[in-house]
């Protein structure tokens, strides 16, 4: 009686074992399914998402880049990278070191590296307060409205 009883028992247990792993494997494959429509989805982004799902993504990307450019913002205020890093973090500029910087007058102006060297004279950090480019920015409009003011005045003489 018992060796028949512990044939069956075991004859069951070989059933349960394959109904098992053939459900793990079909649960499995409706994982990956699962998965792969997650990626297809991901992959093309606001193709079945609805407006405000696609405005919550849209603020998270835009609140995720803002927080880099500040992030790298400071670091730049405090000298730790260069200006020519933090164009290039935040996309100003291409990663090309020898790039030139177009003046306003249409001419070249030196790579920003090489006139923070000069300026400070030892490793090429940007001063802690305004950059050599940002100071000759301001003077270039400040003379731009002398002009203007001048013209002006002269018309109305």
């Amino acid at each position: 009686k018992d060796k028949t009883r512990e044939k069956q028992r075991q004859q069951m247990l070989k059933q349960r074992q394959q109904q098992d792993a053939s459900s793990d494997k079909q649960k499995q494959q409706q994982q990956q399914g699962k998965q792969k429509q997650q990626q297809s989805n991901a992959s093309e982004p606001g193709a079945r998402l609805t407006a405000a799902k696609r405005r919550q993504l849209q603020a998270r990307d835009e609140l995720a880049e803002l927080q880099h450019d500040y992030s790298m913002l400071k670091k730049l205020k405090k000298g730790k990278i260069s200006e020519h890093t933090f164009d290039v973090a935040t996309g100003l500029s291409s990663g090309s070191e020898g790039e030139g910087l177009s003046d306003v007058d249409g001419g070249k102006v030196e790579g920003l590296e090489q006139q923070l060297k000069k300026q400070k004279g030892t490793n090429g950090l940007a001063p802690p307060g305004r950059s050599a480019v940002k100071q000759e920015q301001q003077l270039r409009k400040r003379k731009k409205k002398r002009q203007k003011k001048r013209q002006q005045d002269q018309q109305a003489v």
